[in-house]
């Protein structure tokens, strides 16, 4: 008999935060239909995301693996492979049919080749964001009823749909009214916004944030004529959570199709958030995707069986573990982290341990990296040419709490696992570099044999020719290891092949 339930539902509620749901106890009744589900679900207290923004923690969920473990690594300009995605072909092999329905577009095809790995893809995006007009999306209520459409004419199979969907992403213009303005919360809240930055944050450090309060230009409502913005904080957070209620409006008359088809006893529903959304940490509103904070990476997770009664888990759960949990397969649950180019976060029971390097450009995030990309090793990350901050971070009425500068776990786990990560990319790097270092002397010898036959004019045109490949090699060795060019010549003139790889040993720095 299959023990795997026939429909398997996720929603992925983009820039979500755990606080800002009624199901964990805020006062705003943003997600009553949720709350009326939870009555047949686990609520899970400690769901932490693999990242802080879309394109890192999406692929992440689906696939099972850290975005450190994945072919892009960060880079939005790389494709996914075949080996990223081990939880798609798990439900593959258990005889789901996949299908992944999005409102974003940087999980559509005009952004990431995540089309490639489902049997139906849906990314119809139809409308233009007000703040940002070469972004496209697609509301919730199309989204959804394109997945109702689609379960009717297949549910025959075995299905696993994921829905991805945007309400709560901003920009938080005027277009809509919020249900929300005027209630206590919003004439509690009197907190304004004193400054516009770019969008990518570039050139905001600690000491703009210790005077000002920000907020990206996208997310700002500015008045008709451009010259004018909406300062009050309590405005674009009664926006935001409306865009809360909206999704979860529309996932209730999503339930309500599938119990009309007669398919929910049949069915399992995740509910969960890629990430949450800074509503005043470190100064910041309305942004994520600048570490991995826990306001931005411990997110809602609610699973929903037909046959269960309510309860509640308590301990750290990946969200890469979610399609292995709703398999009911065996998982690791070993270890649970947030990772990002330039900051990581390691959970346990009760304590976040959290590093950022650097400043809080998103487009510097690549370059400035804990991990062994664009030859940006440990080592240097965390030299003195970047600003550290190790933080712990202790778990206070369900919320992650900042408590003081890292404890012992927080500095050893840290560590530990930058170099965990890094000693498994070196060596891959170093494999590569070796064969790299004996396929170029291989070809030097038989170059060298050649030319003691040959005259002085054949001589010359063999420096030339390899000229380029020494000036590659020797690049090569100085950007990743620091050496001269010239110690790295006079080593590649003589030959001393294994004194050059064992430039290449991994040495982590000293804890």
């Amino acid at each position: 008999m299959d023990s795997h339930p026939q429909y398997i539902f996720l929603f992925i509620l983009d820039a979500v935060r755990k606080d800002h749901m009624s199901l964990y106890g805020y006062d705003r009744q943003t997600t009553s239909c949720i709350d009326k589900l939870s009555k047949n679900g686990t609520v899970y207290q400690r769901a932490i995301s693999p990242s802080s923004y879309t394109f890192a923690s999406v692929p992440s969920i689906l696939g099972g693996k850290y975005p450190t473990e994945m072919t892009p690594f960060f880079d939005q300009n790389k494709k996914f492979t075949t080996k990223d995605f081990p939880n798609l072909d798990l439900l593959k092999e258990r005889g789901y049919t996949t299908a992944f329905f999005t409102g974003n577009f940087v999980t559509s095809r005009s952004h990431t080749n995540l089309s490639d790995f489902f049997d139906h893809f849906w990314d119809e995006l139809s409308q233009k964001e007000t703040g940002r007009f070469n972004a496209l999306y697609a509301p919730s209520s199309e989204i959804l009823d394109a997945g109702a459409k689609y379960i009717e004419k297949n549910k025959q199979k075995k299905l696993f749909l994921c829905f991805h969907l945007m309400e709560a992403h901003g920009p938080y213009t005027k277009n809509k009214k919020s249900r929300f303005r005027d209630d206590k919360i919003f004439k509690k809240d009197t907190r304004k916004i004193d400054k516009i930055v770019n969008d990518a944050f570039t050139g905001i450090d600690d000491a703009v944030l210790q005077n000002f309060s920000v907020a990206p230009k996208y997310q700002i409502a500015f008045n008709e004529f451009g010259d004018d913005f909406e300062q009050d904080v309590n405005y674009y957070v009664a926006q935001y959570d409306q865009g809360i209620y909206e999704m979860d409006k529309q996932i209730n008359i999503f339930v309500k199709n599938i119990i009309n088809m007669g398919i929910a006893k049949r069915s399992k529903i995740a509910i969960t958030s890629d990430h949450g959304e800074l509503l005043g940490e470190d100064n910041i509103f309305f942004a994520h995707g600048i570490y991995c904070r826990p306001s931005l990476v411990h997110v809602p997770l609610m699973i929903i069986s037909p046959d269960q009664t309510k309860s509640f888990n308590d301990k750290p759960f990946s969200l890469k573990n979610i399609i292995p949990t709703l398999l009911n397969e065996k998982h690791d649950d070993a270890e649970v982290m947030a990772l990002h180019p330039k900051s990581m976060a390691v959970f346990n029971a009760d304590e976040c341990a959290h590093l950022h390097i650097g400043d809080y450009n998103h487009d510097s995030k690549i370059n400035e990296s804990l991990f062994l990309i664009n030859q940006s090793p440990v080592e240097g990350a965390l030299s003195n040419n970047f600003t550290s901050q190790l933080t712990t971070f202790k778990i206070n009425n369900g919320v992650f709490r900042e408590k003081t500068l890292s404890t012992t776990f927080g500095y050893n786990q840290i560590l530990q696992k930058i170099h965990s990560i890094n000693h498994a990319l070196f060596r891959e790097e170093k494999i590569k570099f070796s064969k790299m270092v004996d396929n170029y002397q291989k070809k030097i010898s038989e170059q060298e044999a050649v030319i003691k036959t040959r005259n002085k004019e054949l001589n010359n045109i063999y420096h030339s020719r390899f000229f380029i490949l020494w000036q590659s090699m020797v690049k090569t060795l100085h950007i990743h290891k620091n050496i001269s060019r010239k110690k790295v010549i006079e080593l590649f003139k003589n030959k001393n092949t294994d004194e050059i790889k064992n430039l290449f040993v991994y040495k982590p720095p000293k804890i």
